[in-house]
């Protein structure tokens, strides 16, 4: 496994990140690289926060806060202090924009899977799954799961109804024996002969049984052999 160099303490780039949090501190990294003229990808990614949390040059001295997922911004400042850790909000006092319409479409759509909440709110549903949206409104008590919906080839979906409520219990998933029957019945019924030969059977079987069928009676006449000539 390749291990990943740090960057050169000693390099320009550092010094002017050193800099810049000397006349500005407590600024967050993307704020750092625009006035540090260095790239965000190159700050974060390539190691230099890393690098210089690491030789006690610089340190976290606080944390922005953001409506749709808390405190999740973390702010730096220079100098040998310790990283202030970062502060836990309660479900319960989340609020945004996003969890507002959100609230409003489930209040208005009775049976919705996040996915769906998500596209008549107008939200990526990436956002509503990672910032666990739909979780927030349910200790809220804004939303309850009142169901499940089973996923094409996969798990179940939740589904969500306005209100407080007691959550549906997820139904038992079906084992990989019960799994690979119904996978062999769909098979088997894309084949046309096989399909044919199954109602073939279910009309055999459903049959009436009918009774043996008597000889009918024939006329002499038709019983009697030709006359010659």
């Amino acid at each position: 496994m390749k291990t990943r160099t740090l960057p050169n303490l000693d390099s320009p780039a550092v010094r002017r990140i050193l800099k810049t949090l000397a006349e500005q501190p407590n600024i967050s990294a993307r704020t750092l690289a625009s006035r540090a003229a260095i790239a965000y990808t190159s700050l974060n990614g390539g190691g230099y926060l890393k690098a210089l949390k690491r030789a006690r040059k610089i340190h976290v001295s606080g944390w922005q806060y953001r409506a749709d997922c808390g405190f999740a911004i973390a702010l730096y400042s220079r100098g040998r202090r310790p990283n202030m850790p970062r502060p836990k909000v309660a479900p319960a006092a989340r609020d945004s924009a996003g969890i507002q319409r959100l609230a409003e479409v489930i209040g208005a759509h009775d049976s919705l899977t996040y996915q769906e909440a998500a596209y008549l709110a107008e939200l990526s549903p990436n956002t509503v799954a990672n910032a666990r949206y739909m979780d927030t409104l349910v200790v809220q008590k804004k939303a309850h799961i009142s169901g499940w919906r089973r996923s094409r080839g996969g798990p179940f979906n939740p589904l969500y109804s306005p209100g407080p409520g007691v959550a549906a219990p997820m139904p038992v998933p079906l084992s990989p024996a019960e799994k690979s029957r119904r996978w062999r019945a769909r098979q088997r019924l894309k084949k046309p002969t096989s399909v044919l030969k199954f109602l073939c059977q279910e009309s055999w079987l459903k049959a009436p049984m009918l009774p043996p069928a008597t000889p009918r009676a024939t006329h002499p006449s038709l019983s009697a052999s030709p006359s010659a000539g």
